[in-house]
């Protein structure tokens, strides 16, 4: 098991990590989400030993690895590292490559050749052993390196946005090839990245880090689910963001409002009181629209089509409610900018965090 707690640094006298505290056990795919600068790829050098922490301790299977007054080299901590720019050797070939790390330890040649063979089986690379970098696509380097980290038999392996230099179709595919690897493996691994779908779609544990600390840490399907707080729901679940103040509330509907003519109409508040000063996240798959009609429903409220994006399968509509906007995903071509459109919201597809100030 890695762990990790009240980790701190600073960097130029700055501060950029803030009581990091977490656990992984072992053979887990956790995921490092967030915007850039938030902190994730410091933390990730700060595990792999390149960073000193100011305070708190790295421990990797009882192993102290990482204390503000002694830190274990990155050759001797048992973990792997790959890069965004594939770190790849030009001069060897690709079974020279991925072997490197093994010859430096001193095994011996018949082990070697049967580490480097299984590596390169794991990425899909067999047949490609004797071919030079140059030689070799972008995913195909990034192969390289993953195997490579692999063959060491590493505790821990550190991905650093490793699959940001490629286009989108390999980006994808590399993605569940990493987590076949990783559970053909039974390493850890530690990713890196600022993509949501990335992160939810092959992760066992997402952490979801903002301005040096870690905002929530759960399943993918807690965090997207059960946000904790109005930035894990924003940047995990791309919610829409709506501020206002409760007006009514009860067994039935809650309204929110925060103009004369904007409000929001909700099918519960749980336990919010009236009056409360509250920031609403609205998943965009679960606000509905429907061309206004002469009456409308008692969950309805009327906005104005502001712009639509098209995106293939759907339009995205942005939607203005009295001064605060919504998204939503529709059929293409449904609606019209200008027009004016009945907005509802799903139950069970928000949540409301109560504000402490104003």
């Amino acid at each position: 098991m890695l762990s990790v707690r009240d980790v701190s640094l600073q960097l130029g006298g700055k501060p950029v990590l803030e009581g990091i505290t977490f656990d992984v056990a072992a053979g887990t795919f956790l995921t490092l989400l967030g915007p850039s600068g938030c902190g994730k790829t410091s933390l990730l050098r700060v595990l792999a030993g390149f960073l000193t922490p100011r305070s708190g301790t790295v421990t990797l299977n009882s192993k102290i690895l990482s204390t503000a007054a002694a830190l274990v080299p990155p050759e001797r901590r048992g973990m792997g590292m790959v890069f965004q720019n594939y770190a790849v050797w030009p001069h060897m070939s690709v079974t020279g490559n991925v072997a490197y790390g093994l010859k430096v330890r001193g095994l011996a040649k018949a082990e070697i050749r049967a580490r480097a063979h299984e590596a390169l089986r794991l990425v899909g690379l067999l047949g490609l052993e004797k071919r030079i970098p140059s030689e070799l696509s972008g995913g195909q380097q990034q192969r390289v390196s993953i195997a490579r980290s692999i063959a060491i038999a590493p505790d821990v392996l550190l991905l650093d946005e490793p699959l940001s230099n490629l286009d989108a179709k390999l980006r994808k595919d590399m993605l569940f090839d990493l987590k076949r690897i990783q559970q053909e493996s039974g390493v850890t691994f530690i990713y890196v990245t600022h993509d949501q779908s990335e992160a939810l779609s092959v992760s066992d544990q997402v952490a979801v880090m903002y301005e040096g600390r870690i905002m929530q840490i759960g399943s993918p399907r807690e965090v997207y689910d059960e946000p904790k707080n109005l930035f894990v729901a924003g940047f995990v679940g791309n919610a829409n963001t709506l501020h206002g103040r409760i007006v009514s509330a009860g067994d039935g509907a809650a309204v929110v409002q925060w103009s004369d003519e904007g409000k929001l109409v909700l099918a519960r508040c749980g336990n919010v009181p009236k009056g409360a000063m509250v920031d609403v996240a609205l998943k965009r798959h679960g606000v509905r629209l429907s061309p206004a009609g002469v009456a409308t429903a008692e969950l309805e409220v009327l906005g104005n089509v502001q712009r639509t994006y098209f995106l293939g399968q759907f339009d995205e509509v942005a939607v203005d409610l009295g001064g605060q906007e919504v998204f939503a995903f529709a059929p293409p071509g449904v609606f019209s900018v200008g027009q004016t459109v009945a907005v509802r919201i799903d139950p069970g597809t928000y949540q409301i965090f109560v504000r402490t100030t104003e």
